[in-house]
């Protein structure tokens, strides 16, 4: 009974000489204690600082963790909260789940497959590169020397068709060639992304640990990953690239099947 008796008495000294009767004598007479007590918390400031300085020191040495430190689980989450909220829509959500799991996609991941990438060799000409449907349907053409594990650069359709309108239609498509740079399989498509950019390159040619090829992987490819859509320009006929080299692969082992099913004729 006397610890609770006394608790409270000592609860309402407290309130009254520490609360009260401070913010009543401040209140009324506020200009007279103006300046007294401002020499009074200056002084007080300097005395205590070590103290605080000390203090503050302390606490960082011993609070080492990483409470602090947002992760990019909560950004996600926090993402997907907004989107429920209403504060970012879907697509912006999208957008951003996509950019922070960028460096866990491989490069392979994203890739034409070697089997099915339209190559040139390299002693085909201009105007018969031309006359393939299929080089009009990309832009970037890789160049084989003696076979296709043997990628020694890549032709522009562009140069292509500007170099039939100079009259060069019969010479080798060597003569318009561009360099084509390579890549590892395993580089994640944020290193990918700004691989493109450093190198101002569109196409890369893709490669295992062996240097074998793999593939090849566009800009476009990279961005369609951020963007998680695919992208269509002015030139582009079809919307997804990958698509329409796996499908011309297809039609291609169809042709090889049917000429090798059909009968000889008898002489």
């Amino acid at each position: 009974e006397w610890e609770t008796l006394i608790a409270v008495l000592l609860t309402l000294a407290i309130l009254y000489f520490s609360e009260i009767i401070p913010k009543t004598l401040g209140a009324t007479y506020w200009r007279q204690l103006a300046v007294p007590a401002s020499f009074t918390i200056s002084w007080l400031v300097k005395i205590v600082f070590p103290l605080v300085w000390l203090s503050t020191r302390l606490t960082k040495l011993f609070s080492k963790d990483k409470d602090n430190v947002i992760t990019r689980d909560e950004i996600l989450a926090l993402a997907s909260l907004g989107q429920k909220d209403g504060t970012i829509v879907s697509q912006e959500n999208e957008y951003l789940s996509n950019l922070l799991h960028l460096r866990e996609v491989a490069t392979e991941e994203i890739l034409t497959p070697r089997s099915v990438v339209h190559m040139l060799p390299a002693v085909t000409t201009i105007q018969e590169a031309l006359d393939d449907p299929q080089t009009r349907q990309f832009t970037r053409i890789p160049v084989y020397d003696e076979h296709v594990d043997d990628v020694i650069g890549q032709v522009i359709r562009a140069d292509l068709y500007e170099a039939e309108r100079q009259g060069k239609g019969s010479e080798s498509i060597v003569s318009v060639i561009k360099p084509l740079s390579r890549v590892s399989d395993r580089l994640p498509v944020q290193k990918l992304l700004d691989t493109f950019i450093k190198k101002r390159a569109h196409l890369f040619l893709v490669t295992d640990e062996f240097g074998q090829n793999e593939g090849v992987v566009s800009l476009e490819d990279a961005i369609e990953t951020l963007l998680g859509r695919e992208i269509m320009d002015e030139t582009d006929a079809v919307e997804d690239m990958q698509a329409l080299a796996r499908s011309n692969h297809r039609e291609k082992l169809r042709e090889t099947k049917a000429q090798s099913d059909a009968p000889e004729s008898n002489v």
